[in-house]
């Protein structure tokens, strides 16, 4: 049974294996990017946008895809983004 990558919930997120980035992306099937990402850490790569991802070298739109929402998960498992929220606009007072 394939994994649905893009469903899995940013509790799912293990900050153990985000300190080794080859693992990390191994544990995503994702291993064979792991040259365009020599030299950085996690918490650079979660910065990086789809058009950043592509230049690097990740070719595969559903790749990009993939990195782009775990990125996301990241961020919000380690605080760094604020939880997505179906209403996010500010409100007037």
């Amino acid at each position: 049974m394939a994994i649905d990558y893009l469903s899995i919930p940013a509790s799912s997120v293990d900050p153990e294996l985000l300190k080794d980035v080859p693992s990390w992306l191994r544990s995503l099937c994702l291993h064979k990017y792991t040259a365009c990402f020599e030299g950085m850490t996690w918490q650079e790569m979660v910065e990086l946008d789809e058009a950043t991802l592509e230049a690097k070298g990740v070719v595969a739109l559903g790749a990009r895809r993939r990195l782009i929402k775990m990125f996301d998960n990241v961020k919000q498992k380690m605080g760094l983004a604020p939880p997505k929220t179906e209403d996010s606009a500010p409100t007037a007072d």
